[in-house]
């Protein structure tokens, strides 16, 4: 079940979403070339002007061209006080609002404000592995249909591990598990003595144990499913899901991916026969 880096938000004309987004929509959306040959013709216009290599008169068509295609540029961008600093520099221009000395100067501080601007604007890079984990949560759609929460926990489990966050990636792992946890306990009837792992898991069991021949004529099939459902849980549990909880580990990419998969692997088997919410587990 994939995920896109950037919504609709981000089409040109609309500023884009927060979030990662490619190297692809970054260049598109500064076009660094142009900004470069807009920033370069109003320094060029100041250099000219100061040194009196130009006319006030060239310089100002200079300027005047620089602004509108920056203006255009930044614009594009979504460098909306970028834009307002321009706007207010063309209309001093317009209205002959001091001299050009002073419009020179105005210009000068713009290109040092848009300098601050753009080193402000961070982007996050991401190797092709890390990529896939930020945009694939991994699992069918069946599955997602089945446990959406898990869903949503196994998101930010695999985002988490994208960008480094090993150990906060467990813990959604483990988040993502809780939900097929209470399905198996609605399944099997059960309302749990106690909100932890321990005696929910316990109380399955009891309950698992409890199934024979006078539970219906699918009760071996039903037995063997519940039981290695169990066995899962109670397994995430003593391998990872005390230590997560309780701050006692920290765990490396490695163990983070696997554990991610695990989990994945779990609510993908289980979706075929429980369902978040629902008490009679089909």
């Amino acid at each position: 079940m994939g995920n896109n880096i950037l919504d609709e938000s981000s089409e040109l004309g609309h500023p884009w979403s927060y979030g990662v987004v490619s190297l692809s929509e970054m260049l598109h959306r500064f076009r660094a070339s142009t900004l470069m040959t807009c920033t370069w013709n109003l320094q060029k216009a100041g250099v000219g002007f100061v040194d009196g290599l130009a006319t006030e008169d060239d310089c100002r068509k200079r300027v005047e061209d620089g602004l509108s295609g920056l203006h255009k540029e930044c614009k594009h961008a979504g460098l909306e006080s970028i834009c307002t600093h321009i706007e207010v520099i063309q209309r001093s221009m317009k209205v002959n609002v001091g001299s050009f000395p002073n419009v020179i100067s105005q210009v000068m501080t713009l290109l040092g404000v848009l300098q601050a601007s753009l080193v402000k604007q961070i982007f996050f890079r991401f190797d092709e592995e890390s990529a896939n984990l930020y945009m694939d949560f991994g699992l069918t759609t069946g599955a997602v249909d089945s446990f959406p929460s898990s869903w949503r926990e196994l998101g930010h489990s695999s985002r988490c591990l994208a960008f480094d966050q090993s150990t906060a990636s467990v813990f959604h792992s483990m988040r993502a598990i809780e939900f097929p946890l209470h399905s198996l306990a609605n399944a099997l009837a059960i309302t749990p003595s106690n909100p932890n792992w321990e005696n929910i898991i316990n109380d399955c069991e009891k309950a698992i144990k409890a199934i024979s021949p006078q539970s219906g004529t699918s009760w071996k099939d039903e037995k063997q499913f519940y039981s290695e459902a169990a066995v899962n849980f109670r397994y995430f549990k003593d391998a990872w899901r005390n230590h997560a909880m309780h701050a006692k580990v920290s765990y490396e990419r490695r163990d983070a991916k696997e554990i991610l998969e695990h989990s994945r692997s779990l609510i993908e088997h289980l979706s075929s026969r429980l369902k978040e919410g629902e008490a009679d587990g089909k």
